[in-house]
């Protein structure tokens, strides 16, 4: 298989890019983290070129399917039952991570945080998040939008409550990730959409709308939207509303 020039020429401009960002910032430093970047995008590039952009997406669906299924498992596991599942991270001194203020234990599926720090003190986390693979939901929750969008609009399977398209919906409402509940609010507006020609939008809205109000008023979502005084608001909306911004007027 040839390598498609077009996603020859995105890992292209993706790696100039990050040769030139660091001469930008006068910052060399970080270097060292784009190099690894550079690999990524031209390690996709060649995958997807040499599998075929349908192939790719076909294998994509279903190793998050598997990943998905696996990681809910272990989350429900730990939230609503009696943590069975705990010994796997034990069983090997290795199994934990210790990301910037955050200490997490690992289940190859699920990464659990467990402690953090907060000027220097140590507290338990109790973060009802499902951060998946990553440590964190709001990164999770992207490769899984990813998939639901190519399983509904590129695959056509667009049964909202097929198995899969469910595994995807809950694990995104569980990442508690509030860029995660605005793609999938489009994802639904979408289907929404093409349901209403076939008069079955209300059937829909009647089955997800207590899990909408639930999770507008959840405190994690709550917070981040509409208590100015929260940490959460003032960490994580404000900043990403600048980011944002800045990001606007880069383009």
């Amino acid at each position: 298989s040839k390598i498609n020039r077009y996603y020859f020429i995105y890992g292209l401009i993706c790696s100039l890019f990050m040769l030139a960002h660091p001469a930008i910032l006068g910052n060399m430093s970080i270097l060292n983290t784009y190099l690894g970047y550079i690999i990524r995008v031209l390690s996709f590039v060649l995958i997807i070129s040499l599998l075929g952009y349908y192939n790719y997406t076909k294998i994509y669906v279903k190793v998050m399917i598997f990943v998905c299924t696996a990681n809910l498992i272990l989350y429900v596991d730990q939230l609503f039952l009696f943590g069975l599942s705990d010994p796997i991270a034990s069983a090997f001194s290795y199994a934990t991570t210790f990301d910037k203020n955050v200490f997490y234990e690992n289940y190859i599926f699920y990464c659990k945080p467990v402690l953090g720090t907060w000027g220097g003190n140590y507290y338990e986390t109790s973060s009802i998040k499902n951060p998946g693979l990553f440590g964190e939901g709001g990164v999770y929750q992207y490769f899984v939008t990813v998939a639901l969008i190519i399983n509904i609009f590129f695959h056509k399977r667009t049964r909202l409550f097929s198995f899969t398209n469910m595994i995807f919906i809950i694990s995104i409402l569980s990442t508690f990730s509030t860029a995660g509940y605005l793609n999938l609010g489009l994802i639904l507006a979408f289907i929404g959409v093409e349901m209403s020609i076939n008069k079955k939008i209300f059937r829909v809205l009647t089955i997800i709308s207590p899990f909408i109000v639930y999770l507008i008023f959840s405190t994690v979502v709550y917070d981040k939207l509409f208590n100015e005084e929260s940490m959460a608001f003032k960490i994580s909306t404000t900043r990403r509303m600048l980011d944002t911004e800045v990001d606007l007027n880069i383009i």
